[in-house]
């Protein structure tokens, strides 16, 4: 097994194009194919994974130019949305060069919860200890807003949130003693003064958000309750959700969920379901499920068709799009390798992408 994973890992770095190498130590350009970005907590900077599947490596950190304390890569991994370790502004760090844009001023404190919608073109971020959501869209166009929404009709702080791609609705799970209930919260821009990218682009540390967009006003409708909601994510464009409840070892779909709710199961423990702990639709058919009780992914079908098991031989905690659409992120980077899912060949592939500390690139798992 040593000497098959040695060959595929020399393999890889024959295949990395030597553009690679011109990568500067501050990280500030890049060349030839990437996978995109990510976050590497541990060290708190953002690394671009420099070549394609099967033949891929951890690129030098990135040049922010700030400390950052949290980050959280789009989906496609072509950008990173960036907290300042110091005075929590946010900006986004784009991949070409490591371009920032401040996004808006500070508010005070780190967020608690950050997420995107599917497609990465709104994100909300919610700050536990004052209750407000943070709502920015047009992230991926020249229309970025930025809103704070009214959380106050929850019944208690949320654990976990997630915005649709039009940034129009918000999902939040909320714990109720032993129980999860799941509350809709609609995302009304138009009740707050518009604002334009420009004052975004030209905030400031320091400043007040609320000066920038008054809150929105939103009241919460429960949407239904589970065991323990473990992912809470949007399908697509429109406004159905999938939830996983980790202790029910069960994924759901929730169609309309901005609205007239309806939730119907869509995955079980008889479909090898064994604590899900993230959840992505595929496409309009597929989603992709970790499961953190066993060493597998499951793939769950909206028309009825069987799932579908893949053995990982890791234990998958994240499911983290990169360049592309159907390349998966699995874990977090360690001194143990960083496993991938690659979906777009005929048969799906796990790989390994080497720690940032290994001279050589990525190669499949046999």
């Amino acid at each position: 097994m040593r000497k098959i994973m040695q060959t595929a890992l020399l393999t890889g770095a024959l295949l990395l194009p030597r553009v690679c190498a011109a990568q500067g130590q501050s990280g500030s350009m890049l060349y030839g194919p990437s996978l995109g970005l990510m976050f590497d907590s541990a060290s708190a900077v953002i690394r671009p994974i420099l070549g394609i599947p099967g033949a891929a490596t951890l690129g030098a950190p990135l040049n922010a130019g700030f400390a950052i304390g949290q980050a959280l890569v789009a989906p496609g991994g072509d950008f990173a949305l960036a907290v300042a370790k110091d005075d929590f502004r946010l900006a986004i760090v784009r991949g070409s060069g490591g371009v920032v844009q401040n996004l808006a001023p500070a508010m005070g404190e780190a967020p608690d919860l950050i997420s995107f919608s599917p497609g990465g073109g709104s994100a909300a971020l919610y700050y536990r200890a004052s209750g407000r959501l943070l709502v920015l869209a047009g992230l991926r166009n020249l229309a970025q807003q930025a809103v704070v929404v009214d959380t106050s009709s929850l019944p208690a702080a949320a654990s976990l949130v997630a915005v649709s791609e039009d940034a129009a609705s918000l999902l939040l799970a909320v714990r109720l003693g032993a129980s999860t209930g799941l509350y809709s919260l609609p995302n009304r821009p138009q009740a707050a003064r518009s604002t334009s990218p420009k004052e975004i682009a030209a905030a400031t540390p320091g400043n007040d958000l609320s000066a920038i967009a008054s809150p929105a006003h939103a009241v919460a409708q429960r949407v239904g309750g589970f065991q323990s909601v473990s992912a809470l994510r949007f399908a697509g464009t429109g406004s159905d959700a999938l939830v996983a409840d980790g202790a029910a070892n069960a994924v759901y779909l929730v169609q309309n969920a901005s609205g007239a709710a309806y939730v119907a199961a869509l995955g079980s423990a008889q479909d090898g379901l064994s604590q899900p702990v993230a959840i992505e639709a595929m496409d309009a058919r597929r989603v992709l499920v970790a499961n953190a009780g066993a060493n597998k992914l499951t793939i769950l079908y909206r028309d009825g068709t069987p799932a579908l098991s893949i053995s990982c031989g890791c234990s998958p905690v994240v499911l983290y799009q990169l360049s592309g659409s159907s390349v998966y992120r699995l874990t977090e980077p360690s001194h143990e390798p960083m496993w991938l899912l690659d979906a777009g060949g005929s048969e799906m592939r796990i790989l390994a992408v080497p720690p940032a500390s290994a001279p050589t690139s990525e190669g499949a798992r046999q």
